[in-house]
């Protein structure tokens, strides 16, 4: 796609007309009930309405009453699961499954002490020893979600209890060293090990069910314990929340909270700065959201995110990455079969740190820094594009970078619905974009020297400016005033006046440039020392305005530009200190743009 901003603006008119897209953007355009009430990805609240779903509705279905479809899933489950079989009994699920068996009673809890149910099973095989029997009835461990029941099964009465371990964004406890008994056997367990040990009874007359719930988003790689049958909120979704949302007979409360559960589940969290994959996926459009990215909007949406994102973005063979892919380069050209010519040319380390070509990404080849230079002109030598891709954005049109910017401020919550529905191949290759978009501060401010507005003047108005500009106003102001009263500044006096220790923690920090001003540079080349022992030089001019003079400050020594780099903390401490300068004592003012 051309990067002309006439282009852009067809694209956008495009998008805004797409009928394709109009439910999606009605789902979306408005926060949850969880995010209005700030509990969106939290544990506790999702444990409480479970809570409420498996119990409040057990006796409006029937049959399908959401504890039934919770059991219905967990027998599908053990059938999927490797070594899950014999979790439940298989005359339990032929009962469940055929509806046989008949719920008596229900109860519910959330955070169940493990000492409680410890407390209940006093024929648990565990606790042959008394020192055994203390450390779990002493101990502060809880389930998350403890289902209990009396059920006929086979025309006998029997007790049925579910055991939930809920997990949103935490992953399997560890051990819980308990300094006055030293017992390996509970103290040294994991998370769903203790739980087992401390809730399990050795009664014919009690069926147990362990459950580990995860989003879908989590390995299952968890080294959790092997009674545990694992369970996804995709499960949950599809299996028990959307049958229930096509019931005819669901009353209008019920539906409303169930379906805030869906969109919950649905969008990706946003938490302040932060997005969050979402919990599960809603197929019903991720295939239709595919194909429309795939034909239509990637290289806009793409592009927007790169653009407005603070941070560099690489290109290399159809992924995006949001740091310097050294790992995948070397990958990519051992796949290709070049290492032997590596190998000959000696473009990777020396023979003695040589290993064997599958453990070659693992090792030392890839992090040597000495290398990768030469590693990546044998990469484009050979035709693989190993571009910085957000340097193309470096000189593009500010006009265009402001109307990708304003595109992606009144459309975020749409676009982060949209890209995180995309299936998981595509979702793949722009998987940095969903992480790196949300670092982006779109505040913007207005200036004002003695009631006089400093921004710069479009079309009549004053134009809000982000961080960056906002600070090169301030110096631009202050370094005008300064120059009033006595001569132009120097290169010095505004590193003095404006310490990088005192204004900006992000670089002060990094400890890359020691100055946040430097001598202006046509190639837009500027070099810093990457902390080698041997002091190496990096170019570091993705820190810097690009060469257009726009944001140049005239000073003594010449053309002085600055860093551009700004967090919003940094931001608000480097007003409040310009503020307190004797040049802008009541005087300056900065305000949020609305």
């Amino acid at each position: 796609m051309e990067r002309t901003y006439q282009t852009y603006l067809d694209k956008i008119i495009e998008f805004n007309s797409d009928k394709s897209l109009i439910a999606l953007r009605e789902r979306y355009n408005e926060p949850s009930f969880f995010e209005i009430i700030s509990k969106q990805r939290s544990e506790t609240t999702f444990s409480a309405f479970l809570s409420w779903l498996l119990q409040g509705n057990s006796t409006m279905f029937g049959h399908n009453a959401p504890i039934m479809m919770l059991l219905d899933t967990l027998v599908r489950k053990c059938g999927e699961q490797k070594g899950a079989e014999n979790l439940i009994d298989d005359g339990l699920k032929k009962n469940i499954v055929t509806r046989k068996m008949k719920m008596m009673s229900l109860k519910v809890d959330t955070e169940k002490a493990i000492c409680e149910l410890a407390e209940m099973a006093m024929y648990n095989g565990y606790f042959e020893t008394s020192d055994m029997r203390k450390i779990v009835l002493g101990c502060q461990d809880r389930v998350d979600i403890y289902i209990e029941g009396d059920a006929v099964v086979n025309d006998e009465k029997k007790k049925i209890q579910i055991i939930i371990e809920n997990k949103i964004d935490s992953k399997e406890g560890g051990a819980k060293v308990n300094k006055k008994f030293d017992l390996d056997e509970y103290t040294n367990a994991s998370q769903t090990k203790r739980y087992y040990i401390g809730s399990h009874w050795k009664n014919d007359g009690v069926y147990q069910i362990y459950v580990y719930l995860t989003p879908h988003s989590l390995s299952s790689s968890d080294n959790i314990d092997e009674h545990f049958i694992r369970l996804s909120y995709q499960d949950i979704l599809d299996d028990i929340i959307t049958p229930l949302l096509n019931s005819s007979s669901l009353s209008n409360r019920s539906r409303f909270f169930l379906e805030e559960f869906s969109n919950e589940l649905t969008f990706p969290s946003i938490e302040g700065s932060s997005v969050h994959p979402s919990i599960a996926k809603g197929t019903d459009f991720s295939q239709k959201i595919t194909k429309l990215w795939e034909n239509k909007y990637k290289d806009l949406i793409t592009d927007t995110v790169i653009a407005t994102s603070q941070t560099p973005i690489w290109f290399l063979e159809g992924t995006y990455y949001d740091y310097q892919p050294k790992k995948e380069l070397l990958q990519l050209l051992i796949i290709k079969g070049y290492y032997d010519e590596l190998e000959k040319k000696k473009w990777c380390v020396s023979k003695q740190n040589n290993q064997y070509k599958d453990e070659l990404c693992g090792g030392y080849w890839y992090k040597s820094r000495s290398w990768y230079p030469l590693i990546e002109a044998y990469a484009k030598e050979k035709g693989i594009d190993v571009s910085q891709y957000s340097q193309e954005f470096a000189t593009i049109d500010e006009s265009v970078l402001d109307l990708l910017s304003s595109f992606w401020e009144e459309n975020r919550r749409f676009l982060c619905a949209l890209m995180d529905s995309l299936d998981s191949k595509c979702k793949q290759e722009i998987q940095c974009l969903l992480n790196t978009m949300s670092k982006r501060d779109n505040t913007k401010y207005l200036v004002f020297y003695d009631g006089c507005c400093c921004n710069p003047e479009t079309d009549g108005e004053r134009k809000p400016t982000g961080k960056a500009e906002t600070v090169y106003t301030i110096v631009s102001k202050w370094a005008e005033v300064k120059s009033q009263s006595s001569s132009v500044v120097s290169l010095h006096d505004l590193n003095k006046t404006f310490p990088i220790k005192k204004v900006n923690a992000y670089y002060e920090r990094a400890k890359c440039f020691k100055e946040l001003f430097h001598p202006f540079k046509e190639d837009g080349k500027y070099y810093y020392d990457d902390g080698d022992a041997r002091g190496k030089m990096v170019e570091g001019g993705w820190d810097f305005y690009p060469a257009s003079k726009k944001h140049n400050i005239v000073t003594s020594d010449g053309e002085v530009t600055i860093l551009k780099m700004w967090r919003k903390d940094d931001m608000e401490k480097f007003v409040k200190y310009a503020m307190e300068l004797p040049e802008f004592v009541e005087k300056l003012e900065v305000i949020v743009a609305k």
